[in-house]
Order: structure tokens, then C-alpha cells, then sequence
């Protein structure tokens, strides 16, 4: 049934042909949330001690690797400076 459906959606989403299960979901989510929350400060503290950015454009890269998955994952950006 439709309900069935949207149990079983909630639980274990599908990657391709491998189940992602809550577990796994929540551990990224937390990982990421940390990534984001800690650049952002790093960001912030780099700006604030540079002084007066106005104007200035800074190339940004993230480069995720997880071990045992041979991953390299390459984020690449622009952040405006501030005054």
C-alpha cells in the first residue's frame, strides 16, 4: 500500500542498487553540518583579521577525502570580502 511505501521510504533511502540506511543519513548529515559550521568560523576569523575586504573576491576550495573509500571530492567557489 501507499502507506507501506512511505514507511519504508522514511527508514532506508536507495542509492543506485545500495540502500542508505537512517544511521549512515544521520552520520553524513552530522558530518556535514560540521564541515559547514567550522568553515564558516574559520571563514569568518580569516575575513575579520584581514581588516577591511570590500570589494575583494577570494577563491575558496574544499577538498574532501574519506579514507578507505579513495575519495577526493573538490569544491571549488568565490567569497565576496566585507567591509
Amino acid at each position: 500500500t501507499a502507506a507501506t511505501r512511505v514507511a519504508v521510504s522514511r527508514t532506508v533511502k536507495q542509492y543506485g542498487d545500495i540502500p542508505m540506511s537512517d544511521d549512515f543519513n544521520m552520520s553524513m548529515r552530522k558530518f556535514l553540518k560540521q564541515v559547514g559550521v567550522t568553515s564558516q568560523q574559520a571563514i569568518e576569523e580569516a575575513l575579520r583579521k584581514a581588516g577591511d575586504t570590500s570589494g575583494r573576491s577570494f577563491d575558496a576550495k574544499v577538498v574532501l577525502t574519506i579514507d578507505g573509500l579513495a575519495l577526493e571530492h573538490i569544491v571549488t567557489g568565490k567569497i565576496e570580502g566585507q567591509s
